[in-house]
């Protein structure tokens, strides 16, 4: 089940601060992913990555949850699990979960044009993001959305269907 939490307002009331107080209460239930939305010159995804890169991290403490995301993860992409290395730049807490479940990937497809890469990448965001949420429950706090790049938002709006 799926809940979204809206809290606006104009900068420098302290949304930020009224959610990060609840951080430490969240994490001793769930995930906890926070993703701050710079201005729109920085790296697509990277907002989203460091979050889940984040709660990657908070997972690895969890050695029967660790075992439940990859064994959902690799039944969610069957085939495409071979593309996880296109968000490993990005979260290296991936391959490292990998590497201790001694998995190996095969080269990647050189050949792929700039628009599959993309919807590939997406792709397994979206999917990673949501086998977490079935592991553990999973908070996912976007600050400053205002500021986030077409690519985040769109796989923000796949991920919320």
């Amino acid at each position: 089940m799926r809940k979204a939490v809206i809290i606006h307002g104009t900068g420098g009331i302290g949304k930020s601060a009224l959610i990060l107080r609840y951080q430490v209460e969240w994490r001793r239930h769930g995930l906890w992913a926070h993703a701050k939305f710079q201005d729109e010159d920085s790296t697509p995804f990277a907002s989203l990555l460091a979050s889940l890169s984040s709660v990657l991290r908070q997972l690895m403490s969890f050695e029967t949850d660790l075992h439940r995301f990859t064994t959902l993860l690799h039944s969610r992409l069957g085939p495409q699990l071979y593309n996880l290395p296109l968000l490993f730049q990005g979260a290296p807490e991936l391959r490292d979960l990998f590497d201790r479940l001694e998995v190996s990937f095969p080269s990647l497809d050189n050949t792929l044009s700039t628009e599959e890469l993309r919807v590939r990448f997406q792709s397994l965001l979206i999917n990673v993001f949501c086998t977490l949420s079935e592991v553990r429950m999973l908070a996912l706090i976007l600050d400053d959305l205002h500021l986030a790049d077409q690519s985040c938002v769109s796989t923000l709006h796949w991920m919320s269907e």
